[in-house]
């Protein structure tokens, strides 16, 4: 049921131009002019960082350069066809989108563009736009320009759209702003990691000395993973009809790792049975305080602590544990996984094929781990956790946030729930 005084309308009524963009030609040296592609398109914005120079001998046509308020949609290439996003000039240059990315410029007396970006970022468009796909004569995925424009969505009236708009804009500003301060404690939390991780506890060490990872303080002593663990080793996939989404056992995969440290097996959970996890993955059985490196990539190195939140775990193959001894913290050796300059020295072992990266176990029971002592590895694990916690608070915030967007769109975007519109937003 159309919501009253909503319309619904084909994308193509509502646009006054509609295409593909043109053909850039690369040029190596700085021209002012710059080609739009499909990596600039995401989170309902188009960014300039991964723009390319033009050639600027080769002209633009003046319809094809970008203009405030249009709309750019991935239209070719899987996994990034249907992204939206809406382009806001920068303060110099000329920007115009390359053939992969649809242009959408609308009737300004008809369309609010942030109204119409979130439209087209909405599920129901999404799957549209999915469903309308087809494979091109470069075997790549495409949206032609006719099944987009045929594409139809609600249209409230002008006054109720700019109203719309503005509320989510407010919750993009805010999820723009968490996101910033997330951004920024990774920043001091690397380099904290650098910087404790190597020199120890500021004023505590005068004298250092070389290693082949680095220089460390005078007092600490460099040993291999394989020396301070009692146990390193990696998992094993069972039969796929072991593998439930409910069960005795939870099975961490690699997409159960992210990148910030933390385990999420809300992820399309995955658990086996007791038998088979007392049996033949009686070798990878995971306890509480474990530290899990992924070993099979790209990418490679995300690290994680196992939580309590359950007795026993088991992991697959491409996951490696490591159970520490008495004389290294579970959450040192964890930071010491983590941190990027000690992680090259087994990233530049890593066993390459066409495809793919991989840890042998005999890469981990040889990566090197620099050894303060008990108290000092404490101190150090308490100043990196408590930019971790952080970063964990804000990480909250973030996903209430993204779920306060979501409920909007779905009640705003429908007429569900409709907007006071003053007589100044009706101006």
């Amino acid at each position: 049921m159309t919501p009253e005084g909503w319309r619904r309308v084909h994308i193509g009524e509502v646009a006054s131009r509609l295409g593909r963009g043109m053909a850039p030609t690369y040029s190596s040296s700085p021209s002012g002019v710059f080609a739009v592609n499909q990596k600039c398109v995401r989170a309902g914005r188009v960014s300039t960082d991964f723009t390319r120079a033009h050639d600027f001998a080769k002209p633009v046509k003046p319809d094809a350069v970008l203009q405030d308020g249009d709309i750019c949609i991935n239209s070719t290439g899987t996994g990034t066809i249907g992204r939206v996003g809406l382009w806001s000039a920068p303060t110099s240059g000329i920007f115009f989108a390359d053939t992969h990315v649809t242009v959408a410029r609308l009737c300004p007396t008809a369309v609010v563009p942030k109204f119409f970006c979130e439209a087209l970022l909405s599920p129901p468009i999404q799957k549209e736009m999915e469903a309308e796909c087809f494979t091109g004569s470069t075997n790549q995925i495409e949206l032609s320009k006719s099944a987009f424009a045929g594409l139809e969505f609600l249209l409230p009236p002008l006054g109720e759209q700019q109203k719309i708009a503005a509320i989510l804009s407010a919750v993009d500003d805010a999820i723009e702003a968490s996101q910033a301060v997330i951004d920024q404690l990774q920043v001091v939390k690397k380099a904290m990691m650098a910087e404790l991780l190597t020199k120890g506890l500021p004023g505590r060490h005068k004298r250092f000395k070389k290693t082949e990872i680095g220089e460390i303080p005078q007092e600490w002593n460099v040993l291999p993973a394989g020396e301070i663990c009692t146990l390193i080793t990696k998992g094993t996939t069972p039969a796929a009809e072991a593998q439930a989404s409910v069960g005795d056992i939870p099975f961490l995969k690699v997409y159960n790792m992210l990148t910030n440290g933390r385990l999420d097996f809300a992820k399309t959970p995955t658990f086996i049975p007791r038998a088979v996890h007392e049996g033949e993955l009686r070798r990878s059985r995971v306890l509480p305080g474990d530290v899990l490196m992924n070993i099979v990539g790209p990418p490679l190195g995300k690290v994680a602590i196992v939580p309590s939140e359950h007795p026993e775990w088991n992991i697959n193959q491409a996951i490696a544990l490591f159970r520490v001894g008495r004389a290294v913290l579970p959450e040192y050796l964890f930071f010491c996984l983590l941190h990027s300059g000690y992680f090259s020295w087994a990233y530049s072992r890593a066993k390459r094929t066409s495809t793919q990266l991989n840890l042998t176990l005999e890469i981990c029971r040889g990566y090197p781990v620099p050894l303060p002592t008990l108290d000092e590895q404490r101190l150090i694990v308490d100043a990196l956790a408590s930019v971790d916690t952080k970063c964990a608070h804000e990480d909250l915030w973030l996903d209430a946030l993204s779920s306060v967007k979501s409920a909007l769109l779905s009640v705003l975007l429908t007429g569900e729930v409709r907007v006071r519109v003053d007589e100044e937003d009706a101006a």
